[in-house]
C-alpha cells in the first residue's frame, strides 16, 4: 500500500487504462528514477531518488494489476511484461558448505521431538479408531458433546521427527515450563498434568486458535 500511495497513485493514478502501453510504463519507470524517494516507515529518512529495487517492487504490483485487467477484458495485453527496468545491483548469496552447515547445527542445538499429536475427533469416530493408538482421551465439560480431544501416536513411525528451533524459541519454552511448574505448585490436585507444552491454566490442551503472538 505504501508503494501504491507514494509512487503509483500520485504519478499515474488518473491515467486512463486505455492509454497505458509498454512505452507508457517504461516512461513511468524513468520518471520514478528521477523522483526523490519517500521517507520510509518509522520516520526513516530516505536518501536520493527512488532506487531500482523499489521500482522493481512497483513493477511487480503493476504487472499483477494489469494481469487482472487482461483477465477482465479491460486490456488486451499486459503492458508491464516486456517493460525495460532500471538495472539492479543484485547481492550474491553465500552458499554454505557442508562444514558450515554442521557448525550451524551444532551451535543451534535446540530441537523438539514430535512423536504425538492432539486432535479433535467425533465421539462416533472413537469406535472405529484403533484404541492402541490413543494415549489420552481428554475430559470435556460440556454435556452431550459430539466431539472429544484425544492425544494419540503418529500414524507412521516415519512421522516421528526432530525439528530444530532457534535458540530464543527454546529459551521461551523453558520459561513456559517454569511458569507451568509454578502453577502446578499453586493449584495442587486441581491441575491436571498431561505433560503438555501448551496448556490452559488447569493443564488442559489448547487449540491453535488460542495461540496468539505477544
Amino acid at each position: 500500500m505504501g508503494l501504491i500511495n507514494n509512487y503509483i497513485l500520485p504519478v499515474i493514478g488518473k491515467t486512463d487504462v486505455s492509454s497505458v502501453n509498454n512505452h507508457f510504463v517504461e516512461k513511468f519507470y524513468r520518471t520514478l528514477s528521477n523522483m526523490p524517494a519517500v521517507d520510509g516507515a518509522n520516520n526513516k529518512k530516505s536518501k536520493g531518488n527512488v532506487s531500482p529495487n523499489t521500482i522493481f517492487e512497483i513493477h511487480k504490483i503493476l504487472r499483477s494489476c494489469f494481469r487482472q485487467a487482461v483477465k477482465w477484458g479491460i486490456m488486451e495485453k499486459n503492458p508491464a511484461i516486456d517493460a525495460t527496468l532500471p538495472k539492479r545491483n543484485k547481492k550474491k548469496r553465500e552458499i554454505w558448505t557442508a562444514e558450515m552447515l554442521m557448525q550451524a547445527i551444532e551451535t543451534n542445538s535446540c530441537y523438539i521431538v514430535i512423536n504425538k499429536i492432539i486432535e479433535r475427533v467425533s465421539v462416533e469416530a472413537l469406535d472405529f479408531m484403533d484404541r492402541k493408538d490413543i494415549i489420552t482421551i481428554f475430559p470435556t465439560q460440556k454435556r452431550n458433546n459430539t466431539t472429544v480431544v484425544v492425544m494419540k501416536t503418529q500414524k507412521t513411525e516415519t512421522s516421528n521427527r526432530k525439528v530444530y528451533i532457534q535458540s530464543h524459541v527454546g529459551k521461551c519454552l523453558k520459561e513456559l515450563k517454569a511458569e507451568q511448574d509454578h502453577t502446578k505448585e499453586i493449584l495442587g490436585n486441581e491441575y491436571k498434568d498431561y505433560n503438555l507444552v501448551l496448556a490452559t491454566t488447569f493443564g488442559m490442551p489448547i487449540g491453535a486458535s488460542h495461540v496468539v503472538p505477544r
